[in-house]
């Protein structure tokens, strides 16, 4: 009786670990929010602003699919502006931004790739219509805890 609740009990304390291990690393990603607001007479334009925080052990950012309720509110309009800000503690120069809709198709043609660090940038894109889920990701970034912010702009 006494080796069987030995046995449950390290068993417990086993799960316990695991768990306090795997949460270390899923937060070990850095940090991504979203913001959507609309502008203009009868909704112009619509923007979303994704304001992100590296991993303070690592630099990376964990890729992050548009909320859904935004997502709902951005079917059917077209990106047309992006503007990227590398904020107070800059990434890694020429570190590169995707935005892929549900195809893995880069909605921006590669144009956020090489990034600065010390200015913000903006780009145009050939308009692009929003007919599935879009995800942004952050790649080649190694400075720890660095903060940026991407501006995607969209018209009907």
């Amino acid at each position: 009786m006494i080796a069987m609740a030995f046995q449950n009990l390290k068993r417990s304390v086993m799960v316990i670990g695991l768990v306090i291990a795997m949460s270390s690393v899923v937060l070990a990603a850095g940090t991504v929010t979203q913001a959507l607001t609309v502008h203009g007479y009868q909704t112009m334009y619509q923007k979303l602003v994704f304001t992100w925080t590296a991993d303070s052990s690592n630099g990376s950012l964990p890729a992050t699919p548009v909320d859904g309720s935004y997502m709902a509110r951005l079917q059917g309009w077209y990106l047309f502006l992006a503007v990227t800000d590398p904020g107070a503690t800059a990434p890694t120069d020429n570190y590169d931004i995707t935005v892929t809709d549900s195809y893995g198709v880069d909605l921006v043609a590669g144009m956020l790739a090489d990034r600065d660090t010390a200015t913000s940038e903006q780009i145009f894109p050939v308009p692009r219509l929003v007919d599935t889920t879009l995800a942004m990701t952050i790649t080649n970034n190694a400075v720890n805890s660095a903060v940026g912010t991407l501006v995607l702009y969209f018209a009907r």
